[in-house]
């Protein structure tokens, strides 16, 4: 089996004097979404073995305050930044370990969140992939290859304001 995490970097801001989307940080409500969110991941014990990020500030930082173990191997890839939904299950399909998380931007991230899950198991998709949205499916797979469209389980769907409430 393997387990994938795939993730919506938090909320970003646009501050003066940042030129370039690829550049942007998080805002403070951001900053605080993806500490929350950190924390859901660590209470329901989904602990990935590798991270798989794009390289954006704002992918960058969110990660940073999910506060994942630093022994976890991080990939940073501007490959991931706005990465299509082939380009994503690439990255999918490249990855090691029993527990990968793939954090990176919609409309990718929200159309996976879509195609991955067996047909009829995505009424959870209700609240839509606001930034900080995490998805946790597993895959019944002996290796990442194996895993195709319509093939997950979710086991978990989490946004801010669904742990706010």
């Amino acid at each position: 089996m393997r387990r994938l995490i795939l993730m919506r970097h938090a909320k970003a801001g646009w501050p003066a004097g940042i030129a370039t989307d690829f550049d942007r940080p998080l805002d403070d409500k951001g900053r605080q979404d993806a500490h929350t969110i950190g924390r859901w991941l660590d209470a329901e014990d989904y602990r990935p073995d590798l991270v798989l990020c794009s390289a954006s500030r704002r992918t960058s930082e969110t990660l940073e305050l999910l506060e994942i173990p630093s022994a976890v191997k991080r990939i940073f890839t501007d490959r991931l930044y706005l990465a299509d939904t082939e380009r994503l299950m690439a990255a999918i399909q490249g990855a090691e370990g029993s527990t990968a998380l793939i954090l990176a931007h919609n409309p990718g991230v929200a159309e996976m969140a879509h195609l991955l899950p067996r047909v009829g198991a995505t009424a959870h998709l209700a609240a839509g992939t606001p930034p900080g949205a995490t998805m946790v499916m597993s895959f019944e797979v002996d290796d990442w290859r194996g895993v195709h469209w319509h093939s997950g389980d979710v086991q978990a769907y989490m946004t801010p304001r669904m742990l706010a409430q």
